[in-house]
């Protein structure tokens, strides 16, 4: 008895009928259908669309997935053998490099080190202990610190000069002083310098302004700077009676 005569559309409802075999036209499948059975049709779907699960957990799909992807795989593997061997090659190349490079530095070390064995075969065996070897190069060296060369004393004054062209020096003397040493074991070296300020009787007041400007400069240069005489005095019981035929009036000062 056909479907139509069991099931009748309702209001809610309706029935639609397809041919199986003319569905299994349409996708192209040569099966002639004699029932409702769809099996088939639905297998021949399955084989020519593999589902993605495949009807399978990712535990069983993990590896199926690897086999897949064995191609790129070895195309990484592939690369970065390659990749390993370009880089061999290019630390093999720097060290040949490197070595002739290094070549003439070892024939120079040779040969400084045959001379080093020559000076050492002409120095003369001596029979002078270390220690006392070691006590006279002290011993000078503390001898040094007491007589510095004049360069060493002179170096900063003549740079702070440099920068003061108004200071004019009369005299310049320097010596050894015991008494201004502590707390240094050495003695001290005591600069003396006789000078005078250009354009001091125009304007004392500049002119002493800028003699305070020059012991300061000497001071952050090292220096310690006590003024023996300046050209006025200005405490409280100076005097500039007189002043235009002193000596004080052409500036005139000792540090």
């Amino acid at each position: 008895m056909p479907l139509q005569s069991k099931l009748e559309n309702e209001r809610d409802l309706i029935y639609h009928y397809l041919d199986l075999n003319e569905i299994a036209r349409r996708h192209k499948f040569k099966h002639v259908f004699v029932d409702s059975d769809s099996t088939p049709l639905l297998l021949e779907q399955l084989a020519r669309k593999t589902p993605r699960a495949h009807y399978g957990n990712a535990e069983h799909t993990h590896f199926y997935l690897l086999w897949q992807m064995r191609r790129v795989l070895y195309m990484l593997a592939g690369g970065v053998a390659l990749a390993g061997m370009l880089w061999s090659a290019l630390a093999f190349w720097q060290g040949e490099h490197y070595a002739r490079d290094a070549e003439p530095i070892m024939q120079q070390t040779q040969s400084l080190r045959a001379q080093t064995q020559s000076i050492q075969r002409q120095f003369s065996n001596g029979s002078v202990p270390a220690a006392d070897m070691k006590a006279a190069v002290l011993l000078a060296r503390a001898l040094n610190l007491y007589s510095h060369p004049p360069r060493e004393i002179l170096y900063e004054l003549s740079a702070v000069l440099e920068d003061f062209p108004r200071i004019s020096v009369g005299r310049l003397a320097w010596r050894a002083s015991a008494a201004d040493a502590p707390p240094s074991p050495y003695p001290a070296q005591v600069i003396t310098l006789d000078g005078a300020v250009s354009g001091f009787g125009a304007s004392h007041r500049s002119s002493l302004e800028y003699l305070e400007h020059f012991q300061q400069a000497l001071v952050q240069h090292g220096y310690s700077v006590s003024a023996t005489a300046l050209p006025l005095d200005i405490t409280s019981k100076g005097s500039i009676s007189g002043l235009g035929n002193s000596e004080a009036a052409q500036g005139q000062f000792t540090l």
